[in-house]
């Protein structure tokens, strides 16, 4: 019996080792089919561009243009830096009106470093002026020629004519025959305003900085006329004191200025002190010819007069006796 049972044991033990045990395999999923990656470009370094600094130094203000291009406004005296590699260029400054240009060639042939470039524009500048008021100048003259013309053709000379003439003449700056048409314009119709309106007017041209002293002298003459009726001319013999006054002021603080203008404690005075203090003493006589047009002391022309007196009697005081020099001893303006 146990012979039976070992053999059936023996026949189950081989069935089983006979059977194979399936194996469960995972599902395989699909590839995915792969993507082909361009390959990056090869990066190229870009060559590296060198400039050169040009420095523009105008002595007048404008424009700036390179090869037609405007770069820049110039100011006067002042640096305007443009940067440019090398090559040939064509420079351009145009004046701020645009009235005035200058143009040249420049090559850069150097890189980093810095040129200066000055403009001379204002001498362009000038030249057109001064060519502009020749020719109105000229025109001037040819004006008076015609007016002089018509009125020796007419044979009488109105007052209409006189105007003409004396205003050409001034518009001219012919001051010398302005002052003569003046004149006769004054015999002519003497009550007219114009005609010492157009006189004073080329008696102060004749010396605009009033530095000469010669617009003075040609003013006594209109005085002369002026004074036969004061009240009348009060205002306009203030005006001609007033430019007098102003050209003794300048004198006196011209001489001051000189370096022979010396005074020792000693009261000995060099010979430019002593025009100095005349001076001073004609400008105190026209002080007083203006304090004598206004005499009231309330009145502003009278103040003017008034304090310009003090100021000139305070020089002549000090340099006429001056006081022993002690240090930090302040001197009159």
């Amino acid at each position: 019996m146990k012979f039976y049972i070992s053999i059936i044991l023996c026949q189950i033990s081989f069935y089983c080792s006979a059977q194979l045990i399936p194996v469960i395999k995972p599902e395989k999923k699909p590839e995915t089919p792969s993507k082909t990656v361009p390959a990056s470009p090869t990066k190229t370094s870009t060559p590296r561009v060198s400039y050169a600094t040009i420095k523009f130094i105008s002595d007048a203000d404008g424009i700036l243009f390179i090869d037609g291009e405007k770069k820049g406004n110039l100011i006067k005296n002042t640096p305007t830096r443009v940067s440019l590699p090398k090559g040939d260029y064509l420079f351009r400054a145009e004046g701020a009106d645009g009235q005035d240009n200058i143009k040249w060639n420049y090559s850069v042939t150097e890189t980093g470093i810095e040129k200066i470039q000055e403009i001379g524009l204002q001498e362009i500048i000038n030249q057109r002026l001064q060519a502009e008021q020749r020719r109105k100048e000229n025109e001037l003259v040819e004006q008076k020629k015609r007016e002089q013309r018509i009125v020796e053709l007419k044979g009488n000379t109105t007052e209409g004519d006189y105007y003409r003439l004396t205003a050409a003449a001034l518009s001219a700056k012919d001051y010398p025959q302005t002052m003569d048409w003046a004149k006769k314009y004054m015999a002519a119709f003497p009550d007219k305003p114009q005609p010492y309106t157009f006189y004073r007017k080329a008696a102060i041209a004749s010396d605009p900085d009033t530095t000469s002293g010669k617009g003075v002298e040609l003013l006594q003459y209109i005085d002369s006329i002026y004074s036969l009726n004061k009240n009348k001319y009060k205002a306009q013999l203030f005006l001609d004191e007033y430019y007098t006054i102003l050209y003794y002021i300048n004198k006196q603080n011209a001489l001051k200025k000189s370096p022979d203008f010396k005074v020792k404690s000693d009261g000995n005075k060099t010979e430019v002190v002593d025009q100095f203090l005349s001076i001073c003493k004609k400008g105190l006589e026209v002080t007083e010819k203006m304090i004598a047009l206004y005499p009231d002391v309330a009145d502003d022309n009278n103040k003017f007069a008034q304090s310009v007196k003090r100021e000139i009697q305070k020089n002549i005081d000090y340099y006429s006796k001056p006081p022993a020099k002690k240090s930090g001893l302040p001197t009159p303006g």
